[in-house]
């Protein structure tokens, strides 16, 4: 999340104290912040000069153009902050299943050559078919009420062979 304020510093610090650490991007088009883009570029995706809070609140049809020229604008920012391109990209509130974005996010996950979250299995098999490498499970079970010792232990010893991505 690039234009969160302690964006710049966490980034720098992991660098730092963990160099081969892999970094992705969180794409943000919701939550109710501010774009990175002008906001005179990207109207369709705002109200008022900020994103709406929740992807239900998107529309059911967004400009491309306009999800690219956000999307781009955040990958330099992280680029930027980073010194170098994001290793894999997911999107905030999984906006990325938005059936405007999704072709956009799997454009610059193969632009980039880095994998992206396929937070359910329709999207994965999407991302698939468009050529986007993705991991073959995904948990969001360890988030919120969920983050405990208890729980890691039981998705650790659940889970299931080849690659998982745990949301935390």
């Amino acid at each position: 999340m690039v234009l969160e304020p302690d964006a710049a510093d966490g980034i720098g610090s992991v660098r730092r104290e963990v160099p081969r650490l892999s970094l992705g991007l969180h794409f943000v088009l919701t939550g109710g912040g501010c774009p990175a883009s002008s906001p005179d570029r990207v109207p369709s995706l705002l109200i008022d000069g900020r994103f709406r809070r929740f992807p239900s609140d998107l529309p059911s049809e967004l400009p491309e153009e306009e999800i690219a020229r956000e999307l781009d604008a955040r990958i330099v920012l992280f680029g930027r902050m980073a010194g170098r391109s994001p290793t894999h990209i997911d999107s905030h509130h999984h906006s990325a299943l938005h059936p405007s974005v999704q072709p956009v996010f799997a454009r610059a996950a193969l632009r980039l050559g880095i994998p992206a979250r396929g937070s359910t299995s329709g999207a994965r098999d999407a991302l698939r078919t468009m050529g986007v490498r993705t991991p073959d499970h995904f948990v969001d079970s360890f988030h919120g009420d969920g983050v405990t010792t208890e729980n890691l232990r039981s998705i650790l010893d659940g889970l299931e062979d080849g690659t998982t991505e745990l949301m935390c």
